[in-house]
């Protein structure tokens, strides 16, 4: 499961190369990821065993710390991940499910661009512990959607073809310039 850079592994259809298609089901690709991810996670032990420890930035460490307890130690109500997910859910569901059109995508790309600058800055966990906080958890999770519905926007409005699941209604046809891997 390493790739070409060492010690970067890979699993599921990033590391098989794509041989299942666009029209792959989401749901039939986990056992694949799951079991994949256990011949990664050996081989990632292996390597760390052989690999002298990496100098860590005290400063980049600080400072990730310090995001990742922002929404537990903010004093002041901020944007519940619970909100954030839902309009999330759908931004996306409105605009980048099936017949996706380019005006289409580029609002939902405004709006999610405008949930990264505005609202994941300002969430909150209204718990404040740090052992089996679900809210803390849900706010890692906002944030991350948000970074990964940025990821699939910006991809689907590059992609000026339609194949598999990737459904453009401006752009109906395959267009064989686009039979490669993206990365």
């Amino acid at each position: 499961c390493e790739t070409d850079l060492p010690g970067l592994y890979a699993i599921g259809e990033m590391a098989s190369g794509g041989k299942d298609g666009a029209d792959r089901l989401p749901g039939t690709a986990l056992p694949f990821c799951m079991a994949m991810g256990i011949v990664a996670g050996r081989e990632t032990a292996a390597r760390a065993k052989e690999v002298p420890m990496p100098k860590i930035d005290e400063g980049q460490a600080k400072r990730f710390m310090e995001r990742a307890l922002a929404p537990i130690k903010r004093e002041q109500q901020g944007i519940s991940p619970i909100e954030i997910k839902q309009r999330i859910r759908k931004v996306m569901s409105t605009h980048a499910v099936f017949a996706r059109t380019e005006e289409g995508l580029s609002t939902a790309l405004r709006e999610i661009e405008g949930l990264r600058d505005e609202a994941a800055p300002k969430l909150w966990a209204q718990a404040k512990t740090k052992r089996f906080n679900l809210e803390w958890m849900e706010a890692f999770e906002a944030e991350n959607m948000v970074i990964t519905c940025e990821m699939v926007l910006r991809n689907a409005l590059m992609r000026k073809e339609s194949r598999g699941l990737h459904e453009r209604a401006d752009y109906p046809d395959e267009d064989p310039q686009w039979l490669k891997h993206i990365m």
